[in-house]
């Protein structure tokens, strides 16, 4: 396997835009329905589809066949966590902000948070995904933040006040070195990363090549008031982001860091939970 093979798309995209100056890019993309109802069953498939390269390291994946797959998918899936409480654990929006950053912009993932664990119920502190994206034959170093919340208002705040702690010159450093011992040297641009986040490049250079992806989820009764994927559907679903995108830049003012905001909004975030945390238990086992 490589990262040239990816999982096949899931959710339906609405808009999609990229950044300009101190306007973040928007996403928004949703599950449609299936016989009226949402999809999610089928959303957590999708989710855990994308569990082997979310959670092994570059040289696992790469030897990541028919003969080996599942061993190393249920060592990928006891990377993610095995307690029995999942209610308040984030694991799946990282999932999701992984797919969300391979799919959109085709990026080469560095390293899982997954790694930075000394056992699989941590939680861990740190950005969440940290990828490389191609831009005009050169990188950009893409930190990103999932908040799979219920509420976006409280997810955009969460997140904006993790941002501003992240880029804290500190906190950088201290990240990039983590990251930099984690690192898969089999990955053909572990040189390349490594002299991006190198302790010899000054920050205020390092900075002007970053970009936070943002991962929001909220619940909304937009689901329930139709039962198809249809012009009306997206047109209310769009009218109910929108605001929440106006949202988030309102709170972004002056961060002075490219983002990008990826926007799911769900039916209902514990039913999908649920669904594929059955889903990973039973690779566990």
């Amino acid at each position: 396997m490589s990262f040239e093979d990816k999982p096949e798309s899931f959710l339906r995209v609405i808009f999609h835009k990229l950044a300009s100056e101190s306007v973040p890019g928007k996403t928004l993309s949703c599950s449609d329905y299936e016989s009226g109802k949402w999809r999610v069953k089928d959303f957590a498939e999708y989710l855990i589809e994308w569990l082997p390269e979310f959670a092994l390291k570059f040289s696992e994946y790469a030897n990541f066949n028919g003969a080996t797959g599942k061993r190393l998918l249920k060592k990928a899936a006891n990377h993610v966590y095995t307690t029995i409480k999942k209610e308040n654990r984030g694991e799946f929006g990282e999932i999701l902000l992984h797919a969300l950053i391979r799919e959109f912009f085709d990026s080469k993932p560095a390293v899982s948070k997954v790694f930075y664990k000394t056992s699989a119920n941590d939680t861990v502190k740190g950005f969440d995904a940290v990828h490389l994206v191609e831009i005009d034959d050169d990188y950009e170093i893409w930190l990103g933040e999932a908040k799979f919340y219920s509420d976006y208002k409280s997810a955009i705040s969460d997140v904006v006040a993790e941002i501003h702690q992240h880029l804290e010159a500190g906190f950088l450093r201290n990240e990039f070195m983590f990251v930099e011992g984690k690192i898969d040297n089999a990955w053909e641009l572990s040189p390349k990363f490594k002299e991006l986040i190198s302790d010899r490049v000054s920050l205020d250079e390092i900075r002007k090549r970053i970009c936070i992806p943002i991962l929001i989820t909220y619940n909304t009764d937009v689901y329930s008031k139709h039962t198809e994927f249809n012009e009306s559907f997206e047109k209310d679903i769009a009218n109910e982001c929108n605001a929440a995108f106006r949202f988030l830049e309102q709170k972004c003012q002056g961060l002075n860091i490219k983002l990008h905001v990826f926007l799911v909004p769900l039916a209902d975030k514990q039913e999908l939970i649920s669904f594929a945390d059955k889903k990973l238990k039973g690779l566990q086992e």
